[in-house]
């Protein structure tokens, strides 16, 4: 039974610290690919984008905030940070039409942010 408990315990205590431990923060595209599905903190410049708000990290990291149409026209080119579940998805697709032309989308894949909250840098 003292076993049993000792081993209830160290398991809550493990989870309170996992939680405790907030989000991964995504520093650059090494970092991307170990933290999907994961809760993540990203860092970098507001920028506005066809495919809605996205904030440009570190070596080129592009995350699109899917939950943020457009930044704020105060805040569009500062840098913030954006917390969410971090996802790698290919939609929406660019439509090619007959004689080449690509309608707004994404070709391959992107990083995106769902249920995205975030603050703007001083």
């Amino acid at each position: 039974m003292a076993a049993s408990l000792l081993g209830s315990a160290f398991l809550a205590a493990v989870l309170a610290a996992a939680c405790a431990a907030g989000p991964v923060v995504v520093r650059g595209p090494g970092d991307v690919k170990g933290a999907l599905g994961q809760r993540v903190r990203v860092e970098g410049t507001a920028r506005d984008a066809k495919l809605g708000a996205a904030v440009i990290g570190a070596d080129g990291l592009v995350v699109f905030c899917l939950d943020v149409a457009r930044w704020p026209a105060e805040v569009e080119g500062r840098r913030v940070v954006a917390e969410g579940t971090l996802e790698e998805t290919s939609e929406p697709q660019a439509a090619v039409g007959p004689g080449g032309e690509r309608s707004a989308g994404i070709e391959g894949s992107a990083y995106v942010l769902r249920r995205t909250t975030w603050q703007a840098l001083p």
